[in-house]
């Protein structure tokens, strides 16, 4: 018997209604359309796969939601480390996908991290795993204490080499909020940088710029 995949619902109502609510999105409006729309037109180049998106979320939050329903077709995976925020998001939709992680950098240390990166640890059912697009929104990086986005904007961009390598994925949609602090500037330059990383843009927002790039296969 075949499969019917399911209709998602426009994207437009889906961000409206979120924007819409007591508690919105920390990304603005804008930013979220942004995303919706390059997730979309990645879907548009791929209208002859069998399933939707592979999408891996940094972070839970007011968005989370969102990004399930903009991708209804595919898989959306979300990394958390905060446990309240893990409780909080399964309360109010058990549906979802979600992963505990721990990190262990600071962010008083991102400078020993660029010097000597490393690979965090992830679930095994995400470790393997290949990603059309990767939004990397977490963890909370504006206390010395916070563990900051290196390791995960390291492992967005390692993971994205590693499928785009390997033929499992032509090219990786990147996402980065945060791009105007200090260390998502550094972020961006040391680690977002190189062969086949191409910039699509950067959106503002009161709550952080959103940058995206494009990760194909480095030329051998």
């Amino acid at each position: 018997m075949s499969h019917t995949p399911p209709v998602c619902a426009p994207h437009g109502d889906i961000i409206q209604a979120a924007v819409d609510r007591e508690e919105p999105p920390q990304l603005s409006q804008a930013q979220l359309l942004w995303i919706a729309a390059l997730l979309d037109g990645l879907a548009a180049q791929r209208s002859g796969a069998a399933e939707g998106l592979r999408f891996l979320v940094f972070g839970v939050g007011l968005d989370s939601d969102v990004w399930a329903a903009v991708n209804c077709q595919g898989r959306t995976a979300f990394l958390e480390d905060s446990e309240e925020w893990i409780g909080r998001i399964r309360g109010s939709h058990p549906g979802l996908e979600v992963h505990h992680v721990t990190y262990q950098g600071r962010l008083s240390a991102a400078q020993e991290f660029f010097k000597q990166p490393w690979l965090m640890d992830v679930p095994q059912s995400v470790q393997g795993a290949c990603w059309d697009a990767i939004l990397v929104d977490a963890p909370r990086g504006f206390r010395p204490y916070h563990p900051g986005c290196m390791e995960s904007a390291y492992y967005a961009v390692h993971t994205a080499r590693r499928c785009t390598a390997a033929g499992r994925a032509h090219h990786v949609l990147v996402f980065l909020h945060d791009v105007n602090r200090p260390v998502e500037s550094q972020i961006v330059q040391r680690i977002f940088s190189g062969p086949g990383i191409r910039p699509l843009g950067v959106i503002k927002g009161q709550l952080g710029d959103l940058a995206a790039f494009s990760i194909a296969q480095a030329p051998s």
